[in-house]
């Protein structure tokens, strides 16, 4: 993120939230472009989640380049995350898709056919369609279903 100087991070095998984040230039939404072109190919789904959720913007914050970038857009510190996200919908939204985000994409300027997904409880959901968008309702620990089980539960396999 901070030049090509920068040493390339590697992917994580982690479970958690990330510090890393895009930066802004055109060059990364041409990336992220070409990944979602490949992405609306091979599903045809009307719809495309694109997270949103656990941004932690101390990368973008701390780094001048972002900052600069930020600047010349016109987009002030607590708007760099839905300029992101509004830029990767129109994109999108001109391929025939709707975005599909957790709840923490509930921004100002949010577009309408925004489908929000709210793992937070009820109230994501509820300002979302208050809102005028549809939500999905996915509140943890409840049905947030990409939680590993856990290994003291019983075994319901016969004996």
């Amino acid at each position: 993120m901070n030049g090509p100087s920068s040493t390339p991070l590697l992917v994580s095998a982690d479970w958690g939230v990330h510090t890393h984040l895009f930066n802004l230039e055109p060059q990364t939404f041409g990336f992220l472009e070409d990944v979602l072109a490949e992405v609306i190919e091979l599903f045809p789904s009307p719809a495309i989640h694109i997270g949103g959720d656990e941004a932690v913007q101390d990368e973008w914050n701390a780094s001048p380049q972002v900052r600069a970038r930020a600047g010349r857009l016109g987009v002030h510190d607590l708007g760099l995350q839905p300029y992101f996200m509004q830029r990767i919908g129109r994109y999108l939204a001109a391929h025939g898709r709707r975005i599909v985000g957790w709840d923490e994409i509930l921004q100002p300027g949010l577009k309408k056919d925004v489908i929000v997904m709210s793992w937070h409880g009820v109230a994501g959901a509820h300002s979302a369609a208050v809102a005028g968008n549809d939500a999905i309702l996915a509140p943890w620990p409840t049905l947030y279903f990409d939680n590993r089980r856990a290994h003291s539960r019983p075994s319901r396999r016969a004996a």
